[in-house]
């Protein structure tokens, strides 16, 4: 089991930062009060009632009960970048925003994204993540208490003690950091968050943002290039077609051009080309476009 869980009985109380599948009996409930949250995009939800509201002793002390949806961070990337990164297109950036985008990666992973109210959770089998998933602590759904044991049933997963602490911290909204370890506390873990940060931001088989340099976006948009909709070797070959030659091969066309205006073309083509060759490797020249 991942470091950030721990074990639970089944048989033992509701706790805040608990897991839930979304299952049929769940389905049902949601399908009477709220029948938006039954959409496959929400692979389950976290608890967000306070532990101490959720003990039965043997009555519940709350009335209700909230639990916050969780969403496949693959699914949702592309809108969080967008807050951070002004998009050229869906899931398209300009390359300048790659930093930005790795700093709120960090955020997220170290579950320190207050900003966006957001609580990073790790795929492990163990709690029925197959795969990296974020819960939205702002997007909740209140049920009644009457639902208590179709949610323990539903659990799939606890949080380990010090990541409920964060988890109760973000939502309650509080202005002191809780003591959570951060992944580069745990044995091995820097190099595995930097390997989650690359990895959600690069591009996989059509999946993850795609990234383009700034220049390229720039002159892209001039020319009235389409970045929407469009496969990326497609949008990229375009692209590279309007991408702006360096200064000095924009220097040696231009004199090239206005050498002919002079010269006859057909006769002095060789010595043109020559002129054109010594222009392009001029070590002069160079430094005066750069």
């Amino acid at each position: 089991m991942h470091w950030t869980y721990e074990e639970f009985l089944p048989e033992s109380d509701l706790e805040q930062g608990d897991i839930l599948a979304c299952t049929p009996a769940v389905r049902d409930i949601l399908a009477d009060v709220h029948p938006h949250f039954c959409a496959p995009k929400y692979l389950g939800f976290t608890v967000a009632t306070q532990s101490c509201d959720l003990v039965r002793r043997p009555e519940l002390k709350a009335r209700y009960i909230t639990i916050a949806t969780i969403r496949s961070l693959r699914d949702v990337l592309p809108d969080l970048l967008a807050l951070i990164n002004k998009p050229v297109a869906r899931n398209i950036f300009q390359a300048s925003g790659w930093n930005e985008a790795q700093r709120f990666l960090a955020r997220l992973f170290d579950q320190n994204e207050q900003a966006q109210g957001l609580f990073y959770l790790h795929p492990d089998g163990a709690v029925g993540l197959g795969e990296p998933c974020v819960s939205f602590l702002r997007v909740t759904v209140t049920l009644r208490a009457e639902h208590y044991a179709t949610l323990v049933a539903a659990r799939r997963g606890r949080l380990k003690s010090d990541f409920r602490s964060k988890y109760g911290w973000l939502i309650g909204n509080l202005y002191s950091r809780a003591a959570a370890p951060d992944w580069s506390d745990a044995e091995g873990g820097k190099t595995e968050v930097a390997a989650l940060i690359k990895g959600n931001l690069k591009r996989i088989d059509g999946y993850g943002p795609l990234w383009i340099d700034d220049d390229l976006v720039t002159t892209g948009l001039k020319a009235g290039v389409v970045f929407a909709g469009r496969e990326d070797e497609e949008l990229l070959a375009e692209l590279e077609q309007h991408r702006e030659k360096p200064p000095i091969e924009r220097l040696a066309a231009e004199v090239i051009k206005q050498a002919k205006k002079i010269f006859s073309a057909e006769e002095d083509a060789e010595s043109l080309k020559k002129l054109e060759n010594r222009l392009l490797n001029s070590g002069i020249i160079k430094k005066l476009v750069q």
